[in-house]
Parts: C-alpha cells; sequence; structure tokens
C-alpha cells in the first residue's frame, strides 16, 4: 500500500508546487525544491522496501543506466549536456525508482485503490489552483495556462471516469473542465479519445445509453457554451478550438523536431548520438517526441526494436484471455497507454517524465498482475 501512495502522491505534489506561488507562501524556486524534498522523504522509505524485495532488480536497474551513461560519455561527446546535468543525477533515478515501485506493488488492487483517493482529492486541489490562476495577484507566468496542471490531472480525470458511481463521473468531466480553464490542448485530447473509447467499448448497456447523451452534450458545451463564459475566455485551448486549430503546432515544437533533431538522427541513423544527445542540439531542450527523442539517443535499429517490442506486448495484453475476460482491466490498459506514452508524442521526455514511469512499471508488472488473477481463479474453482 505504501508504494501505491508514494507513487500517486506525486500526482498531487506536482500540483502543489504549481499553487503555492499563486498563494504567495513560496516562489516558484522555492516551491520546486520542496517538490524534491518531499519526494526524497517519501521515496528514500519505499527504495529501501524494495530493494529488500527485489535485491537484485534494483542493482541490475542502476547498474545497467549509469552503465549507459558511462559508455554514452565515453563514445558520445553530445550525451555529456545530458549526463553532466541534475537530470541525469536526480529525476533520472527517481523515474527508475518509480518503475521499479510499481513492478514491487504486490497487489494492483490496492493500486487502484489508492488512485481513487488520490483522484478524488486531486479535485479539490484543481478547483483551489484554477480559482487562483485566475484572481491570484502572485501570478509567476506570463500566460494563463499550465502544461503541468493539465497533466497532472489528466490520470485521476480518467480513473474518475471508469467508476461506477456517477459522482466520480461528475468529478471527471469537472477535473476536464478545469483543464479547459488552466491546463493546455493535450490533456483535452487525451480525455476526449478516453471517454469516447471507455464510453462506446467498455461500459454497460444501461451505462452506455446514459452516457453517449452525456458525452455528447458535455462536447457540444465545450464548442458552444463555455467559451461565452467569463471564466473561459482567457482559455487557450478554447482560443485555439475557436480558431480551428486545437491540432496546429503553434508551440514552436516543430522547428526542434524536424529541422534540428531530424537531420541528426539521419546523420548517425545506427548508433545515434547517446542518451541525452537531443539536449546538446537544443541548448538543453529535448526533443518532445518519443520517437525523435529515442532514434537520437540510439538510433534508428535500437530504437525500431524497442518500440516493436512495446506495441508488440501492449496489443499482446490488449487481446490477451485476461483483459477479455476482466474488460476493465483492458480499460486500465488503455489509460495508462494515453497517461503514460501519447502525451510523448508532443511533450516531455522519456528520461525524466514521471508519468511515463508509472506506464512501464504498469507494462512490467502486468504479467504478474495476470498470474496472480489465474491463481485466483483456480482456487475459485
Amino acid at each position: 500500500m505504501y508504494l501505491s501512495f508514494v507513487v500517486l502522491f506525486q500526482l498531487i505534489v506536482t500540483t502543489l508546487q504549481l499553487l503555492l506561488p499563486l498563494l504567495g507562501i513560496a516562489s516558484v524556486e522555492t516551491a520546486a525544491s520542496y517538490r524534491v524534498i518531499i519526494t526524497l522523504l517519501t521515496y528514500l522509505p519505499g527504495a529501501i522496501i524494495v530493494a529488500r524485495r527485489k535485491t537484485i532488480p534494483i542493482i541490475a536497474a542502476f547498474v545497467a543506466y549509469f552503465s549507459v551513461l558511462l559508455i554514452s560519455y565515453v563514445l558520445f561527446p553530445a550525451s555529456h549536456k545530458f549526463i553532466e546535468s541534475s537530470q541525469a543525477l536526480t529525476l533520472t533515478p527517481i523515474s527508475i525508482l518509480t518503475i521499479l515501485f510499481v513492478v514491487s506493488i504486490r497487489d494492483f488492487e490496492n493500486f487502484k485503490k489508492v488512485l481513487l483517493y488520490v483522484a478524488r482529492a486531486s479535485v479539490a486541489i484543481a478547483l483551489l489552483y484554477a480559482v487562483a490562476n485566475t484572481l491570484s495577484p502572485f501570478k509567476y507566468l506570463d500566460r494563463t495556462y499550465s502544461m503541468s496542471f493539465g497533466y497532472g490531472m489528466l490520470l485521476s480525470a480518467m480513473f474518475l471516469f471508469t467508476q461506477q458511481g456517477y459522482i466520480d463521473k461528475t468529478m471527471s468531466f469537472l477535473l476536464f473542465a478545469l483543464i479547459l480553464i488552466a491546463g493546455s490542448r493535450g490533456p483535452i485530447v487525451v480525455l476526449a479519445i478516453f471517454y469516447t473509447y471507455y464510453t462506446l467499448f467498455l461500459s454497460s448497456g444501461k451505462t452506455k445509453r446514459r452516457m453517449i447523451p452525456v458525452v455528447a452534450i458535455a462536447v457540444v458545451a465545450a464548442v458552444t457554451i463555455l467559451p461565452r463564459l467569463e471564466s473561459f475566455q482567457n482559455s487557450r485551448t478554447m482560443f485555439l478550438l475557436k480558431e480551428g486549430e486545437l491540432f496546429s503546432h503553434d508551440s514552436g515544437r516543430d522547428e526542434n523536431m524536424y529541422s534540428v533533431v531530424g537531420p541528426k538522427i539521419m546523420e548517425r541513423p545506427i548508433t545515434g548520438w547517446g542518451i541525452g544527445g537531443d539536449r546538446y542540439f537544443l541548448d538543453g531542450g529535448y526533443s518532445h517526441n518519443i520517437f525523435l527523442e529515442v532514434y537520437i539517443h540510439y538510433g534508428i535499429f535500437i530504437g525500431t526494436v524497442l518500440f516493436a517490442w512495446l506495441f508488440f506486448y501492449c496489443i499482446r495484453m490488449f487481446f490477451s484471455p485476461w483483459t477479455k475476460h476482466m474488460p476493465g482491466e483492458r480499460g486500465i490498459l488503455v489509460m495508462m497507454f494515453l497517461y503514460g506514452f501519447v502525451p510523448k508524442l508532443v511533450s516531455g521526455s522519456y528520461l525524466i517524465d514521471f508519468s511515463f514511469a508509472i506506464f512501464i512499471g504498469y507494462l512490467i508488472s502486468l504479467k504478474r498482475h495476470q498470474k496472480n488473477f489465474k491463481l485466483k481463479a483456480e482456487r475459485q474453482l
């Protein structure tokens, strides 16, 4: 239970980091420091638990990681910028620990219970953040939206929608509206996809007949009514929706993705430029696209092998007898894929992103959870 809490507590800490400066409690830098301290304090007991349960895997994981750093540092000078940064020694190891924490969770039902509590608590924090982001005299951003807020609420919004109670579903729609106000467009698109998928393919007949009109009304309201409300006037997502540019590339990242990273991949398609190599060419930034990032790090061949394994494994689990008889688990798999992988197509980095670490840890643990399900079924027989 503690490992589940440690991992999912980060969903709350992420929003609290954004909230504290808006309330005038701490500066942006101080709030970031608080988050690091809280993470370390909560992760340390978790690391001890995992070290006792899985001594060899945790040693192997970090030996492999630092071996990759060493090889890249010796063979690929472009990787020096990342390896010498604080990310390589703090954020990436924390991501590795997150993977190991999720893998070490013995009963995934406990993970889902904790996620439900965290998701409900996230609604209250999200409301406070949205109000503060609108009214606070301590605004520290030159924009009215936050990518971190939107993606931080994404998992909570999706999971609440999977619950049977209409109160939880209502809270999910509330998070959707709050992300429209204060978040970015990426999470909105992902949520719309998940709402549609879950309603059409995983809801019961009775629930489906009720939810289809609700989802349809929500979509119509998002396009027609919400843009007229004062709270949504400054929403960047609503502005892009009204202008018909919701799927446009207006963030400037396409320049990094294609004009800089793409040619560099083709210069070294076999070996790549080493782990974190894109940081060298983007002046410390990263590709904001997991395909480009992996290809520039490890080359097209190794990158393609990694992605082939990832997609094959996801497809295999999606169509396995376990998820066929447990459609709710199929929904969780889709939810984790949308939460951990899909956003990496346009934002973030797999090396430091918390959501990607949860997704990978969940995938690795699926096989064990499947075996546990079979054992429980055999005992009942």
